[in-house]
């Protein structure tokens, strides 16, 4: 993966700028001679219900909602690109994956998502942006959200609107997949 600042404001803490980025992956997934080895891509839902594996604060058992199935495959390419950017409270994001798989027996397997994510602070806040990684960081709140007792509200917290369009194709007809029930 790499990305680039196309524009970072330096005096404002990066509260405006542009990122631009791209990522290749090739993955062997067997040498010739050994055995089959297996391809799949599987999705779980993007509300926040759970990882598969169960790890930190999510639910165990989330499930797939798409799934290629265990396809016999030599290798895989997986090609990304990313746009990123904010001015002031408001933001947006966009990427596009796309892998080509080569079955063992088959022709080669094209799979694609992407998503589109636009937001705005309504008190003012903006994502900070870590250089040394290439991507947004957290949310520093200008006032912690808290109660107390019969004073009600004491501080805001960051508030924010945000509005996401996602797309994934795990089907291609040309597949020789195995669908493998999820283990629980």
């Amino acid at each position: 993966r790499a990305s680039h600042l196309l524009y970072y404001d330096e005096p404002a803490d990066g509260r405006y700028l542009l990122h631009v980025g791209g990522s290749y992956d090739y993955t062997r997934i067997r040498e010739s001679n050994l055995p089959s080895g297996y391809y799949q891509a599987r999705v779980i839902p993007e509300v926040f219900v759970g990882d598969p594996a169960g790890g930190g604060l999510t639910a165990v058992g989330t499930p797939f909602f798409a799934d290629t199935g265990r396809i016999q495959a030599k290798d895989f390419n997986l090609f990304g690109v990313e746009v990123a950017g904010q001015y002031g409270p408001a933001h947006f994001q966009a990427e596009y994956m796309a892998t080509s798989v080569n079955q063992d027996v088959g022709s080669t397997l094209f799979y694609d998502g992407a998503y589109v994510q636009a937001g705005y602070f309504l008190t003012g806040e903006h994502r900070t942006y870590n250089r040394t990684v290439g991507a947004f960081d957290k949310v520093v709140p200008y006032s912690e959200f808290f109660a107390l007792g019969n004073q009600g509200v004491c501080g805001w917290g960051a508030w924010e609107l945000v509005a996401r369009w996602s797309y994934v194709n795990l089907n291609d007809p040309a597949a020789n997949a195995t669908v493998i029930p999820m283990l629980t």
